[in-house]
C-alpha cells in the first residue's frame, strides 16, 4: 500500500499496486479502530453494490479481498484526476486542464455523466444517497465517475438480500 489517496469517516482509501497485473490501483479499508462487525458490512456492502454497477461513470470494482489481519479491502481503479468539487471553484482550471472555451457547458457536460451514473444505478433499483461534488472525480482525460456507493440503499431486494433496504434503512 502506498500513500492515502483520501479518507473518511470509516475508511482510508490508499495508492497500491496491483502485483499481478503491474497497475495502480486504489486500495479502500477500514481504519484502526473501525474493525467492528456494523464497519466490516458497510466496507461489503460498498463492494457488493458498487460491484454490481458496471457503467463507464462509476469506478469499476476490481477486487474484494481480505488484508492480513483478515479485513476486507476492497480494490478499486485508480483515478488520476481531481474532485469536481476542485473544479466547481475553478474556472480557470477548467480552462487549462481539459481546454474548455466555456466552464458552464463543460460542467453541464460533467452533470450529464453524473446523470448518467445515477440513472443506471436507478434503472437498477439502487440510491446512492449522498451525492455530491466530493463524490465525483474527473480524471485526467475528463473522465467522469460516480465514488463512494458506501451508504447507497437497494429499493426492492433482488432476491439475494445483499443490499440494505431503503424501506428498513434508519441510518
Amino acid at each position: 500500500l502506498g500513500p492515502v489517496l483520501g479518507e473518511g469517516g470509516m475508511g482510508i482509501v490508499r495508492s497500491a499496486t496491483q502485483r499481478s497485473l503491474g497497475r495502480g490501483v486504489a486500495v479502500k479499508t477500514l481504519r484502526d479502530g473501525q474493525t467492528h462487525d456494523l464497519a466490516i458490512s458497510k466496507l461489503l456492502r460498498e463492494a457488493l453494490i458498487t460491484g454490481s454497477l458496471e457503467h463507464p461513470n462509476i469506478v469499476p470494482v476490481y477486487d474484494l479481498g481480505l488484508d492480513a489481519a483478515g479485513t476486507p479491502m476492497l480494490v478499486l481503479k485508480r483515478i488520476s484526476g481531481v474532485a469536481w468539487r476542485v473544479l466547481l471553484a475553478d474556472p480557470e482550471l477548467v480552462k487549462q486542464r481539459f481546454g474548455a472555451a466555456d466552464p458552464l457547458e463543460w460542467h453541464l457536460r460533467t452533470l450529464m455523466q453524473v446523470c448518467s451514473a445515477i440513472h443506471f444505478a436507478h434503472k437498477r433499483g439502487i440510491v446512492h444517497r449522498d451525492i455530491k461534488p466530493d463524490n465525483v472525480m474527473v480524471g485526467e482525460f475528463g473522465e467522469v465517475y460516480v465514488l463512494d456507493w458506501g451508504i447507497s440503499v437497494a429499493l426492492r431486494n433482488d432476491g439475494t438480500h445483499r443490499f440494505p433496504l431503503a424501506s428498513e434503512s434508519t441510518e
